[in-house]
């Protein structure tokens, strides 16, 4: 099954713009086969099937990386089984990650990973985000994530104090997201935030519809 997961992740991460070298497809493959083993003992992902598991959190994790910077510091928070936090820091080495989630079975994942994989200047956190705001994390942060967050005006409140000013928060939602943003205009402005970009794609093969939302701290 590892040659056809392979050919499953180039192709979808070519179709969201992202192009993985030959270290990056290892590092994913030995990211997805601990995620399967450790599957079997704990609910790490609902999902059990190979192709969707590639594809709705692999590949969709993939799908921000075209629009992030080459370097910085990102935060990933309710990061869970480490989506999208684990495959931005494989495709993106550079950036500086910490992932932050509240469930120590999917914090002992996170370690066990990063270590198969020898990941440098990535840190896992566990807790939850209010943690960060009481430890003199406020205002570190260029790009704070977040893909299964459940509403977009509790992120807000929780991103503004975390990132640094010109800093983004980048919201992976659902179709759904755009409705939540309009609700948010009023918070919005008095959490000096704005929306500077907008990216509706589709994933491969299962054209499940993303919308990702860059709110910039002004």
């Amino acid at each position: 099954m590892s040659g056809e997961v392979v050919n499953i992740l180039k192709s979808g991460s070519r179709e969201v713009g992202v192009s993985l070298n030959q270290h990056m497809l290892k590092m994913l493959l030995v990211y997805f086969n601990e995620l399967k083993e450790w599957n079997q003992k704990f609910n790490l992902t609902s999902l059990r099937d190979d192709r969707e598991i590639i594809l709705d959190h692999f590949v969709d994790s993939l799908s921000v990386v075209p629009h992030l910077p080459h370097s910085g510091k990102l935060i990933d928070i309710g990061s869970g089984a480490g989506f999208p936090g684990l495959p931005i820091k494989i495709a993106k080495p550079e950036l500086a990650v910490t992932l932050i989630e509240a469930k120590r079975k999917k914090i002992n994942f996170l370690r066990q990973v990063i270590l198969l994989l020898n990941l440098l200047d990535i840190t896992v956190v566990h807790g939850r985000i209010e943690k960060l705001t009481t430890e003199n994390e406020c205002g570190l942060f260029d790009i704070l994530i977040a893909r299964a967050f459940a509403t977009l005006e509790p992120l807000l409140k929780l991103a503004a104090p975390l990132l640094k000013q010109g800093g983004q928060l980048i919201a992976m939602k659902s179709k759904e997201g755009e409705k939540e943003l309009v609700r948010a205009r009023s918070l919005l402005q008095s959490l000096s935030m704005e929306v500077v970009k907008k990216v509706e794609l589709q994933l491969p093969v299962t054209h499940k519809k993303r919308a990702l939302f860059f709110i910039m701290k002004m």
